[in-house]
């Protein structure tokens, strides 16, 4: 393994841990309507839409595993569910033309529905809780824009920490070829 590919890891890991240390630290501060952002499923879905490959899959489980760690109520269920969203994309990452900000922001408006009412639904209505309308007014449709805006802004980092600095290795490569 080359010494580029191992700090690239570096950097995805030191990544991680900086977005669940926002997430659950200072997002938590600045709730809005008691909901904040999903910070590392934004960033999963972002992830997966560069790296169409088993990474996405290794990256989805990590960012998933941490999430229930640092306080799910059912252990595993993000696991889970981030390991199925990132499946999801990798199916429909080969029919995608174009991967930007806006592919992004849209994948993540409907993954963010889907996995809020996962959420939902083994985390209340199976206990008898069943406020269908106030969890979707107060919860899962502020989540779902929370998460979209945030995946406008996570996904130029996400490629940076991925790819690295391609720029410098071109004009490196520029250099000697000249």
């Amino acid at each position: 393994m080359s010494m580029g590919k191992v700090w690239r890891i570096f950097a995805v890991v030191l990544y991680v841990f900086f977005l669940i240390i926002i997430q659950t630290t200072i997002l938590s501060y600045t709730k809005i309507l008691g909901v904040i952002p999903n910070l590392l499923l934004s960033a999963t879905i972002c992830f997966c839409l560069i790296c169409d490959d088993y990474r996405g899959i290794v990256f989805a489980v990590a960012c998933g595993s941490l999430l229930d760690i640092t306080g799910g109520r059912l252990v595993g269920i993000n696991t889970l569910l981030f390991l199925y969203t990132a499946l999801g994309i990798l199916l429909i990452c080969d029919k995608l033309y174009n991967n930007n900000e806006i592919v992004a922001a849209i994948i993540t408006f409907v993954i963010t529905a889907l996995y809020a009412s996962v959420v939902y639904i083994t985390n209340f209505l199976i206990w008898g809780e069943n406020a269908v309308w106030f969890a979707l007014l107060r919860k899962i449709i502020p989540e779902m824009i929370y998460n979209t805006v945030a995946s406008i802004f996570l996904y130029p980092i996400t490629r940076r920490v991925v790819s690295g600095s391609r720029k410098k290795r071109r004009k490196k490569k520029e250099l000697y070829l000249k």
